[in-house]
């Protein structure tokens, strides 16, 4: 099962942390939009993208525990008809194609990310509202 697990975006001991995850509530379910930090889990392992310096900005978490972030909720994408040999390359191409200094806030994101990682793993893309801000004012 692939899962998409939903964060706010604000760190889990950040003072403002309720205020964003208050400020998505409302955003969400009026507008169906806000600032979200996503992961895609494939088991045991959930894979994202952030900006880095150097190298690839894919980096992988435990589930529903991203430093960066407060989780949310989770969203279920489906079953990948991919063995775990061909999940292991997708992700791994990835790797090399989502480079940490090409990380871009509104074109080019953990959510973008995760749409690209779904369609590698042939299963359900993210909903809209996920990545719906950035878009819009993208």
């Amino acid at each position: 099962m692939s899962l998409l697990n939903v964060y706010d975006v604000a760190p889990r001991d950040a003072k403002y942390r309720g205020g964003i995850s208050a400020l998505n509530a409302i955003t969400a379910s009026v507008a169906g939009v806000g600032v979200f930090h996503a992961g895609v889990q494939i088991g045991g392992d959930e894979w994202s993208y952030g900006w880095s310096a150097r190298g690839s900005g894919v980096y992988r978490c435990d589930p529903k525990a991203a430093k960066c972030a407060t989780f949310r909720k989770t969203v279920s994408c489906g079953r990948t008809p991919l063995s775990r040999q061909a999940r292991q390359i997708a992700i791994a191409n990835l790797t090399l194609e989502w480079t940490g200094a090409s990380y871009e806030l509104l074109q080019r994101n953990c959510c973008s990310f995760c749409e690209a990682l779904c369609a590698a793993l042939r299963v359900r893309a993210p909903p809209r509202w996920l990545n719906a801000l950035a878009t819009a004012l993208a």
